[in-house]
């Protein structure tokens, strides 16, 4: 099949898929990059290096044939696209077969300005605005998507980020562990305790977030409204009860209270990479 790889300014992914026998097209904005990935294809077998071709290409264009791979790679380009993430992921569909896959990975948290990573319910809310994700993963702090082509509903996304609920307490317990390691080593480690203290409240406010947002609009009137309907589907005997179940969904239900972020000043380890960053 044919693969797509955007961002992958080394070339390895390119040239390993290469290796196994698929055709691979390299993109890049950095026309620097795409002379090192040349350079690393030179060092190829002829047989490999055929299969391989980097070009320099601006996101979020892409101008590129239409549903042309069978598979497309973006690795940690979201992340730096800003107001043009909606765009660019609209030119990967364009360019991606319907039954084809598209596999995003993008940093977990928080990253150093003018970087902004996700956390799993932001990443699910603007992927899933034009893909259907199939899985979502966290490796070495990295969150890890393969979906497909084709938007996600509202309630078909928060389904998705209650389901990975499980993926947040992971995070949680890992950095819990991290931070504990770090202040059992002493005073030496104080500025790495008080930077994972403040990702591990980041992370608890994320999850309660997701929670809250589900919790809300299963709330409203329109959910309400239809699950009373779904109740009907194959129970025609229900429809007798339907009055009083509209009656119930006219009834306003309380909002529950939405749940307060942390500080976002900066940490001790923060404004010494700013500081370095300014020199």
């Amino acid at each position: 099949g044919d693969v797509l790889d955007v961002g992958r300014s080394k070339a390895i992914t390119a040239l390993l898929c290469a290796e196994r026998g698929l055709r691979v097209l390299g993109i890049d904005v950095d026309a620097s990059r795409i002379a090192y990935a040349l350079a690393e294809r030179e060092r190829r077998p002829p047989d490999v290096a055929d299969r391989v071709e980097f070009r320099v290409v601006e996101a979020p264009a892409l101008d590129l044939p239409k549903a042309r791979f069978d598979t497309v790679l973006v690795g940690d380009v979201l992340e730096h696209l800003g107001d043009e993430r909606d765009s660019f992921l609209a030119a990967i569909v364009r360019l991606c077969k319907p039954d084809g896959v598209i596999a995003i990975t993008t940093p977990f948290g928080d990253v150093s300005p003018p970087v902004h990573g996700f956390s799993v319910s932001s990443l699910v809310e603007q992927v899933g605005r034009q893909l259907r994700v199939d899985s979502l993963e966290v490796v070495d702090g990295s969150l890890c998507v393969t979906a497909r082509p084709g938007a996600m509903s509202r309630e078909e996304r928060d389904v998705v980020v209650l389901e990975l609920q499980r993926l947040y307490e992971r995070e949680v317990a890992a950095l819990r562990a991290e931070l504990q390691l770090a202040r059992e080593k002493g005073y030496g480690k104080s500025v790495l305790a008080e930077e994972l203290d403040r990702r591990l409240a980041e992370r608890r406010y994320d999850l309660r977030r997701a929670r809250w947002k589900l919790r809300a609009r299963r709330r409203s009137r329109w959910a309400r409204l239809g699950q009373a309907l779904g109740r009907l589907r194959g129970r025609p005997g229900r429809l007798l009860l339907l009055p009083r179940d509209l009656l119930r969904v006219a009834r306003k239900k309380p909002v529950p209270a939405r749940p307060e972020r942390p500080s976002r000043k900066l940490g001790k380890l923060e404004r010494h990479l700013e500081r370095e960053a300014n020199r």
